[in-house]
């Protein structure tokens, strides 16, 4: 009910739910909070909590709904209790709100490659929410920032993501960075890569052509398996180039 009228935007009602109507249970606690004090304790336990159980997973579950349904009145409230940046900044990678992302990189000076860790992958990053939605704007912000980091797995099964073009100081493309990516059609790679490693763009079947720089020194095993629209590879030079992996 309380999601639901966060959903319709019945604001009055929702605060009606979450002053009155939520209650908590917390071990060993002395003496019962005010019902307002439920978010502002109970999520910040949720925010540092690891075990991923089932109470957690309802109240993070109340937070997306806020952000799905752009419902910024509770947006404001909610976290002006429990006053978490990380958390806010990854929503807003997700739910595409270009404006507050580059607010909190430019203002707030936010660590752009933090992970979050209370998913029940704990290795997502901003980037990889951005991707699973093809937030194109967002992604490009985030791969302009310096210091980005693109790690193993960076957009594994973002299926919806078309293009992208990587950072002019890449070295390595590592391990299922794209896995899986199929509607990657245009990949852009940087004249300073010097690896692509194993499964890098395993199963990316909607990628027709591309270009390897003349810095390339390594394919990894598998790096363009299962790339069945691929039909052209132009290689700019190949007196770097040492080692192919399997294929």
């Amino acid at each position: 009910c309380y999601k639901e009228s966060i959903k319709c935007h019945h604001n009055d009602f929702a605060r009606f739910i979450f002053d009155n109507l939520l209650t908590v249970n917390f071990e060993n606690e002395k003496k019962k909070e005010e019902s307002t004090g439920f978010f502002k304790t109970n999520l910040n336990m949720f925010l540092k909590d690891k075990s991923k159980n089932d109470n957690n997973n309802h109240q993070l579950e109340i937070i997306r709904t806020i952000y799905r349904y752009h419902n910024y009145n509770r947006i404001q409230t909610i976290f002006n209790d429990i006053n978490n940046d990380n958390l806010c900044f990854f929503y807003f990678c997700e739910y595409d709100y270009i404006k507050m992302v580059k607010f909190y990189i430019n203002i707030k000076k936010i660590n752009i490659n933090q992970k979050l860790e209370y998913y029940k992958q704990n290795d997502i990053t901003a980037l990889f929410l951005a991707g699973k939605k093809n937030n194109n704007e967002i992604i490009k912000v985030l791969l302009e920032q310096k210091g980005i980091e693109i790690n193993e797995k960076a957009f594994y099964f973002c299926k919806k993501i078309k293009e992208i073009k990587l950072p002019s100081n890449l070295t390595t493309i590592k391990e299922c960075t794209f896995y899986f990516c199929k509607s990657l059609k245009e990949i852009t790679l940087p004249i300073s890569l010097k690896s692509i490693d194993a499964n890098a763009f395993r199963a990316c079947s909607s990628i027709e052509q591309i270009n390897i720089p003349s810095s390339l020194i390594s394919i990894g095993d598998y790096a363009f398996n299962e790339c069945s629209k691929l039909k052209r590879v132009t290689f700019e030079d190949l007196r770097k180039l040492k080692s192919i992996g399997s294929h």
